[in-house]
This record gives C-alpha cells, sequence and structure tokens, in this order.
C-alpha cells in the first residue's frame, strides 16, 4: 500500500520557485539532450574508427565529421544554455533577497506570499497588510561599471542611465491586471 502524505495542503511557493522551475527545464530538457547527442555521435566515430584500424569496410571520416559538427552544436548550445542559467540564477537570488527581507514583515501582522503564479504569468511578492494590499516585481541586474544608479521618471525606470531593455514596470502593470 502506497504511503500517503500527512500534508493536507501543498506547502506555500518559496521565493524563485518558478526560476528554479526554469533552470531545472533549461538543464533537463536542453543541455542535456544536446550533450546526449554529441556523445553518441562520438561514440560512433570512435567505432568507425576501430573498425578502420581493424581493416573492416568503414567510413570513419564522415561520421568523425558528423561526430564535430554535433560535438560544436552541443558546445554552442550548452553554453547558451549555461548564460541563461547564470541569468536565471541571478533573477532567483535577486527574488530570495527580496523575499527574505519581505518576512520581516510578518512580525508587524502582514501576511506574505511569493512566487504566485497565475495563467502565464507569476507574481513574485505579494504582501497583504493592515496598510493594503502590494504586489512586488522583482529584478535583478548585475552592477553596470563604474556605478549602479537606479532612477524612476515618470512612468519609466533607468538603471545606470539606461532604459533596461525588459520594462519591470509595465511587466507589473500587466501581472497585476491578469491578476484580478
Amino acid at each position: 500500500m502506497p504511503a500517503k502524505s500527512p500534508l493536507k495542503a501543498k506547502p506555500l511557493r518559496v521565493p524563485g520557485q518558478s526560476v528554479d522551475e526554469e533552470i531545472d527545464r533549461w538543464i533537463n530538457d536542453t543541455a542535456t539532450s544536446y550533450f546526449i547527442a554529441a556523445a553518441v555521435l562520438c561514440v560512433l566515430s570512435a567505432m568507425e574508427w576501430l573498425g578502420y584500424l581493424t581493416h573492416s569496410p568503414r567510413h570513419p571520416i564522415l561520421f568523425s565529421i558528423m561526430a564535430l559538427i554535433g560535438v560544436a552544436a552541443a558546445a554552442w548550445h550548452v553554453l547558451d544554455v549555461r548564460r541563461r542559467i547564470r541569468r536565471l540564477r541571478l533573477g532567483r537570488d535577486g527574488e530570495r533577497a527580496v523575499g527574505q527581507f519581505l518576512e520581516r514583515l510578518r512580525d508587524d501582522g502582514a501576511r506574505v506570499f511569493h512566487d504566485v503564479p497565475g495563467e502565464g504569468f507569476n507574481l513574485d511578492h505579494v504582501v497583504i497588510s493592515p496598510h493594503g494590499l502590494c504586489a512586488i516585481e522583482t529584478k535583478t541586474y548585475s552592477k553596470p561599471w563604474p556605478e549602479a544608479k537606479i532612477t524612476v521618471e515618470g512612468e519609466s525606470l533607468k538603471i545606470a542611465g539606461q532604459i533596461p531593455d525588459r520594462d519591470p514596470m509595465s511587466r507589473l502593470r500587466r501581472s497585476i491586471c491578469r491578476a484580478m
């Protein structure tokens, strides 16, 4: 008889949980498949070379070219996945830092929820307190050199004097509108 969980409801989500799930998808679904494909092509190439060296009718040059192309493609994709994962981890760590800071609000009677999923979006943090409701969108950027300064001008946000390519203010507005 299978063991039954003693939990009546799912545990609350943790800060950055959606990002962790996306990192896992990139690693498990994308990077691993390219690595396996390159490994299979290398094994085929090695078998062809073994047949060639033992004077069996083989075509090692064709399989070696295929293996080199496969390894090059896999390396390019794995490097792309690593770059994406590095950015995702930066974002996740930022969400966790903000989440840890927001947890202090519980002492003042606030309810804090992290990574609230919606259909096609998520709210990074939601705080419900006696003072009102607040949705918090977290964006973490690596520091530009030499100075990291964030300014708000009207409806736009600037980081080191530049408008970010993905406007966090409009993303937050869209998420809140979808949630309502």
